[in-house]
């Protein structure tokens, strides 16, 4: 909800081009957008932080796999080129943790697959290394809830059925503690493994899939599941309507009948030809979760990175459940105020916020001990930072 309207994005394609499709979920209907790549991109995975896309490698018309970095800023309707994926791949995954960071995981580049797991910093446009996936894979099902993510499938060889868990350390967003979860449901071929699947998480922590190259079959899969972390389990849903491959455009839709996972695009083997159908599983929930799978901040504030600060800015991390005004303040240790931060009314999420060691006249602050305290409603939290100098 970038710009006032619920709105899916499919950005670009087989074969390569750079063209931007918005579909309206108010109307229901598909346009295109003004705006274009300034790279022509297929194979290529995308995520949302802080109102801009992030188009993150891919491959050319030719099925060379590049590295770029294209920053889609739907409201001024901008492509802007940012740091690129320090390794070349397609066929990746990329998931936004707490509207702030981009995890890139797996690809494939020729005939080399990856289990690299790489993240982008979009507010300092830089890149860091994260826990590597257990084995190497590209064109996988993947999605986040809370601090988990989630990767089903996929192919680096042969097909793969597994299902792999990683939580993030909040404390260490670099650091990716990696399960098995159950492997995923056998499809009509009846053999286990697929890959090109598409899937994403719902808003009460549930992990859909759809679709996907059945293990070499001569058609794609159309069965459809989701798991359920409460349980441990995988259960079946309707079935997608048109049997889809190759999409990365799955996403859920809290506004739209009643929570939809919708997936648009791909290519259906049995027509001899890409598809353009969008179709969605819709009333799986709206529902905000209030306390992410295996997190147990509800509501307050995240250690602080880093954390004692010299000479540079210090992120802070923010959790509030419900929409309330919202403020967000730097005390020194004898209770004056230093800095505010934020003073406005936010919306239910986890949020981010930079200071940089200045007070409210933008003078730096000296070496010392400050309170950074968080207020929505009648709540407070409250946490130390140290500032060297």
């Amino acid at each position: 909800d970038i710009t006032g309207i619920p709105t899916v994005y499919s950005l670009g394609g087989n074969p390569a081009f750079g063209s931007i499709f918005e579909f309206d979920c108010n109307a229901e209907t598909w346009s295109t957008s003004s705006s274009t790549f300034n790279h022509d991109a297929q194979r290529t995975a995308a995520a949302l932080v802080n109102g801009k896309i992030y188009v993150l490698g891919g491959a050319d018309s030719g099925f060379n796999a590049h590295s770029y970095n294209q920053e889609y800023d739907p409201v001024a309707g901008t492509v802007t080129d940012r740091t690129n994926v320090p390794t070349a791949r397609y066929f990746l995954g990329a998931l936004s943790w707490r509207d702030t960071l981009i995890y890139t995981i797996g690809g494939q580049s020729g005939i080399t697959y990856y289990n690299v797991v790489e993240i982008y910093d979009p507010a300092t446009n830089s890149w860091q290394t994260g826990t590597p996936l257990p084995i190497t894979n590209r064109s996988f099902a993947c999605g986040i809830s809370g601090d988990l993510i989630y990767v089903s499938g996929g192919y680096n060889g042969s097909y793969i059925a597994s299902t792999y868990i990683g939580e993030i350390d909040p404390l260490n967003p670099t650091s990716i503690t990696w399960s098995m979860g159950p492997d995923i449901p056998v499809g009509s071929s009846g053999q286990p493994g697929r890959s090109r699947l598409q899937g994403t998480c719902s808003n009460d922590g549930k992990f859909f899939f759809t679709g996907g190259d059945d293990n070499g079959s001569s058609y794609p899969a159309f069965d459809t599941w989701y798991y359920d972390p409460d349980d441990l389990n995988w259960h079946q849903c309707p079935d997608k309507p048109t049997a889809i491959s190759s999409s990365q455009c799955a996403v859920f839709v809290p506004s739209l009948d009643g929570g939809t996972f919708l997936c648009s695009g791909g290519y259906n083997v049995s027509s001899g030809s890409p598809t353009n159908a969008s179709e969605g599983l819709v009333n799986i929930g709206t529902n905000i979760e209030e306390n992410p799978v295996n997190t147990s901040l509800i509501f307050g504030l995240y250690q602080n990175v880093p954390n004692p600060v010299q000479n540079g800015k210090i992120k802070i991390l923010y959790t509030i459940i419900k929409t309330y005004p919202v403020t967000l303040k730097i005390f020194d240790s004898a209770g004056r105020l230093v800095k505010t931060l934020v003073d406005r009314n936010e919306d239910a999420g986890v949020k981010n916020v930079y200071w940089d060691c200045t007070d409210n006249n933008h003078q730096p602050v000296s070496a010392g001990v400050y309170f950074c305290r968080l207020t929505v409603d009648s709540r407070t939290a409250t946490n130390k930072i140290v500032v060297v100098r």
